[in-house]
């Protein structure tokens, strides 16, 4: 009799840790060894569907996954990296640096009042003084620029 009472206890913990339990706890779905709310739902949890052959026999076939080169514009490809802390600080005072994309250089100056086009592209900036600056891009990158940014 002690030893069939000395099993049951050895086997209890093995079926409490079975037991799983969901509920819901501030709108999020929630699974734990105890009841965990007023709404707490027992669930079965079967190990096969889980996957993996969790020493059952059974096999998972997963997919293969396929290697694929992403394709990024070719300023992201050739224009030196400005981290986001210069980024910010440039724009902020309206500089300008090497390797900005046009993007950046509209968060920095704003929009240009022309876009020259060709081999090399100019965006001209023209000042309520008479002033002007000078924008270049090449492969999408400020290569180099005239003048300055003139607040408004």
């Amino acid at each position: 009799m002690r030893k069939l009472l000395f099993s049951l206890a050895l086997l209890a913990p093995v079926a409490a840790q079975a037991t799983v339990y969901q509920c819901e706890v501030d709108g999020q779905m929630v699974f734990a060894d105890r009841p965990c709310g007023d709404d707490a739902k027992e669930i079965t949890v079967d190990p096969v569907t889980v996957g993996g052959q969790l020493d059952t026999g059974t096999r998972t076939a997963y997919p293969k996954s396929r290697s694929r080169t992403v394709s990024r514009p070719r300023a992201e490809r050739d224009c030196p990296f400005i981290n986001s802390t210069d980024m910010r600080r440039l724009t902020i005072q309206g500089k300008l640096a090497r390797g900005m994309k046009p993007g950046d250089v509209r968060h920095s100056w704003g929009g240009p009042s022309v876009i020259n086009t060709g081999k090399m592209i100019q965006w001209v900036y023209y000042h309520d003084n008479g002033d002007s600056s000078y924008v270049y891009f090449r492969n999408g990158c400020v290569t180099s620029w005239d003048g300055r940014y003139i607040q408004k």
